[in-house]
């Protein structure tokens, strides 16, 4: 019989294999090698399960497969895998709007949809420099906003997630401690360092957004 031994080991050698071929600035944080999910759970190809407490990265937090969502991705799949909105109207997508519109604030009338987080950051970046008429950015040291120009510069979680020779980042973006009493940086503190911050290096009228 398959033993957790057993498993241990030839998950270490597949995790091994992976990270061969793929580019060294995606890491992962264990060396479980994960065949299918079903709620919170994750399972291996010989059917050890797991409890997913990072909910896959906090964007399944309806749990994995849950069936409605299923159900929506299967539908749409079956209507049209790829309506590229710069070239068509979508009429789902319009549809999502108006579902969404009643649980915005009131004036935010116009949605930008992306594929992934960093793209949602960048653009929001983008905004509030053309909203503000500024350019500085405040971003809390130890953050993680994605791995795009801005957003990767932005980032302070990790030096790897710069991978190999990523090069001078785009200028503008200031950092904060951000207050986490497990690590010692009282709220006092991290207050302190902002005003700091916005006397010594970029100053307050010049700031457009803080991530």
């Amino acid at each position: 019989a398959n033993t957790v031994a057993d498993h241990s080991v030839r998950s270490t050698a597949t995790a091994a294999e992976t990270r061969r071929k793929l580019w060294p600035g995606v890491k992962n944080a264990s060396e479980l090698v994960i065949s299918r999910a079903r709620g919170a759970e994750v399972f291996t190809a010989d059917g050890t399960r797991y409890l997913d407490l990072s909910s896959g990265i906090g964007v399944v937090n309806t749990g994995h497969c849950h069936p409605k969502v299923v159900a929506a991705v299967k539908a749409q799949a079956e209507a049209g895998i790829h309506l590229q909105m710069s070239t068509v109207v979508c009429d789902r997508l319009l549809e999502l709007v108006e579902r969404m519109q009643p649980h915005v604030p009131e004036g935010l009338d116009s949605f930008l949809f992306a594929s992934t987080g960093a793209e949602g950051v960048e653009n929001a970046i983008r905004l509030a420099r053309q909203a503000t008429g500024r350019d500085a950015i405040i971003a809390f040291q130890g953050g993680f906003h994605g791995r795009t120009g801005l957003t990767l510069a932005a980032s302070t979680s990790s030096a790897g997630h710069r991978g190999v020779r990523a090069g001078p980042q785009p200028a503008g973006v200031h950092f904060a401690p951000y207050p986490y009493e497990f690590h010692g940086i009282t709220e006092e503190f991290a207050l302190d360092q902002l005003e700091q911050l916005l006397k010594q290096q970029v100053p307050a009228h010049e700031v457009a957004a803080v991530l």
